[in-house]
């Protein structure tokens, strides 16, 4: 499902090899080719950022340590960019704003997802994890025990002594579950109640159909059965031949919380402004039906406003 809406797959080794060793979590190689297609101006010059600058943005990520205090400084990063400083044509130093997001331009950013990622020496083993431009802003437990078993285990590893938390919740500004067919999502040190299901209220049936329905690239459908036993394999080929054959008259609670939160362009509007911090550091994110509300405010506020920007619009409302 992932796929079909628009995520592409990096198999388990490949993202392996990719995050530069056993104990990173970025895909440097996304986020330099995202940074490369940036450009800043200086006096009516379009200017491409320096090797320098380049490698200044990778070690402001990577400096980031300390739990859960740099979770909220990369979220600062996320939404206003990293300041670095830049030599400019004339070679005089100027300190620029380096976006991480480009949040105007939904096409220019690199969405990929891959299955089964462990840091070694630390606990765990995340089922899914969503990267944005080689960020991983989305950290997900899937398996058949009950929802409230894996929000719990969320909860745990993010409550071990420092130097024990997995360093992937350092990135995930969106945390999710999948137990069975529950589905539950929230944000880094939630309590267990604030865990919460998503409730679609734009997208028609129709669409989760066509999503449903959609096949697989060869390439996606071969990665992900190639470290499969034979019979695992024709199992789910079956799976996918049903799910595309399927007209299933509503959305299953799972189906609701991925195609209504990690859709490209809503993940991106959540990001951008549904999470907030709270107080001891945790961080809240809206419900869906207060998502739903905004969005809806936003949206009367542009026909008055037409031109105006997110920012610009949230400020008004």
């Amino acid at each position: 499902l992932l796929c079909a809406m628009g995520w592409k797959y990096v198999t388990p080794q490949a993202c392996l090899a990719r995050r530069g060793g056993n104990r990173g979590v970025l895909l440097e190689d996304s986020l330099l080719e995202f940074l490369r297609a940036r450009r800043f101006s200086f006096q009516d010059q379009s200017c491409a950022l320096s090797n320098t600058a380049l490698a200044s943005v990778l070690a402001s990520l990577k400096a980031l340590q300390n739990w859960p205090g740099d979770n909220h400084r990369l979220y600062a990063m996320l939404k206003d960019g990293v300041d670095v400083m830049e030599l400019i044509p004339n070679q005089q130093a100027q300190s620029i704003s380096v976006p991480l997001i480009d949040w105007q331009n939904q096409r220019a950013n690199l969405f990929e997802v891959t299955q089964q990622l462990a840091v070694p020496g630390q606990p765990g083993e995340f089922d899914i994890v969503c990267f944005i431009n080689g960020i991983p802003v989305c950290a997900m437990l899937a398996s058949d025990v009950a929802a409230a078993v894996l929000v719990r285990q969320h909860c745990q590893w993010q409550g071990m002594e420092p130097g024990r938390v997995p360093s992937l919740y350092l990135f995930a500004q969106v945390l999710l579950v999948l137990g069975g067919e529950d589905g539950r999502y929230a944000s880094i040190l939630s309590g267990e109640k604030f865990w919460t299901r998503w409730n679609e209220e734009e997208m028609p049936l129709t669409s989760l159909q066509r999503l449903r329905r959609m096949p697989l690239p060869a390439e996606t459908a071969t990665a992900l059965l190639a470290d499969l036993a034979p019979a695992q394999r024709q199992a789910v080929r079956s799976q996918w031949s049903v799910q595309e054959a399927t007209d299933a008259p509503v959305f299953t609670p799972t189906e609701q919380l991925l195609c209504g939160l990690l859709l490209p362009e809503r993940l991106l509007a959540y990001l951008d402004w549904a999470v907030a911090r709270e107080q001891r550091s945790s961080k809240r994110v809206a419900r869906s039906h207060q998502f739903f509300a905004v969005r809806a405010l936003l949206a009367r506020l542009s026909q008055h406003l037409p031109g105006a920007s997110a920012k610009e619009l949230g400020a008004r409302a």
